[in-house]
């Protein structure tokens, strides 16, 4: 039997991108992998993703308070210490970018790295990510045995700066999973006019501010469409505006719904590791209409609309095209034939990853 020790703390209490794609693999590993053992380390057991794992066989060992700061990280970690000697697994898994200790006995010990655009555009190394840059990813890749990418634009950013690291180390990219339910099944979202939707936390890096300024744009445009965002407010707040609806955090159900009764999904992110709301509304069918990232490419999203990053008056020209004439193109730059797809094969929980 192979114990898996997983840290799961971002999957403990209000689970964002990097959350959920924990908690996914995580469902995975246990449906094809029956026989293994699976234990997950937390700060707190809030969500409802990690109950359901708990539910489904999963031991959770619980530190017992919310961690949010890097001196709670510090303490977090000598509990995850703890309980490491304590399960002896034969592989430990952190999902979150930051190892920053080599688990004593364990033969396989795996991180994911997410997000890591602060390693090409300094623009993007806001509190608390440039301590991480600093000082935390060297000690990482010395910690680990084998490095998971969230995607292809995530390998090729850490390759570029860190190639001499990865050289020793096990490789490979496993993709988010997308598992949105079928359209017909959710239930639609009561709002009183028709809307944009923006999906995520609200913070510069994903272009929150630069949707502000094209709504504004927009509605002096001619346009009528409300914009609803749901996600935390980070480094960004939602002023007080006509047509503009905060929600917060959502669940799952809440989400879906949102996403199947938007007029368009509105991304305009200056950078992502990987997106997985663009790959959940084109699950569903919703248009999007997103900033021309690279990284999206890798999302089989046919029919997406683009728009240069941080171009804030195509954007809103783009959301009105949307809206006036939705079955055609209006103008807007096709998104290229460039897409890979996850291979069936890059998750495979009984194999190492590669050296490449």
């Amino acid at each position: 039997m192979t114990i898996w020790l997983i840290d799961a703390r971002t999957l403990a209490s209000r689970p964002t991108g990097v959350g959920m794609y924990a908690a996914r693999h995580v469902a995975r590993l246990m449906r094809e992998t029956p026989d293994a053992r699976v234990v997950l380390v937390c700060d707190v057991k809030e969500s409802a993703a990690i109950r359901a794992l708990e539910e489904r066989g999963a031991d959770v060992r619980v530190y017992g308070r919310r961690v949010f700061n890097s001196v709670g990280v510090l303490g977090y970690f000598r509990f995850v210490r703890r309980v490491v000697a304590e399960v002896g697994p034969d592989v430990f898994w952190q999902p979150n970018n930051l190892q920053p200790f080599r688990p004593r006995g364990v033969p396989r010990v795996i991180v994911t790295m997410h997000d890591v655009f602060g390693l090409k555009d300094w623009s993007l190394r806001y509190a608390p990510w440039h301590l991480y840059y600093r000082f935390a990813f060297g000690r990482t890749l010395r910690c680990v045995t084998e490095v998971w990418f969230n995607s292809r634009e995530t390998e090729r950013l850490v390759r570029a700066a860190a190639s001499h690291r990865l050289a020793r180390l096990a490789t490979r990219v496993v993709h988010p999973i997308t598992e949105a339910p079928p359209r017909a099944a959710v239930a639609p979202y009561a709002h009183a006019r028709p809307y944009f939707l923006y999906l995520g936390n609200i913070e510069y890096r994903k272009g929150a501010d630069l949707l502000l300024a094209a709504y504004r744009r927009y509605r002096a445009l001619g346009g009528a469409n409300d914009l609803v965002f749901a996600g935390l407010e980070r480094n960004i707040r939602v002023p007080e505006m006509d047509g503009v609806t905060r929600l917060g955090y959502v669940d799952d159900a809440t989400k879906y719904s949102l996403l199947c009764s938007a007029a368009a999904l509105v991304v305009p992110s200056r950078a992502e590791g990987y997106g997985m709301q663009v790959a959940e509304a084109a699950a569903l069918g919703v248009p999007c209409l997103a900033s021309d990232l690279s990284v999206f490419r890798e999302i089989d999203a046919t029919g997406r609309r683009v728009f240069p990053v941080g171009d804030v008056e195509a954007l809103a020209r783009l959301m009105w095209r949307a809206v006036s004439s939705p079955s055609r193109s209006g103008g807007a730059r096709a998104e290229k034939k460039d897409v890979v797809k996850p291979s069936p094969s890059s998750y495979n929980v009984h194999e190492r990853g590669e050296n490449r």
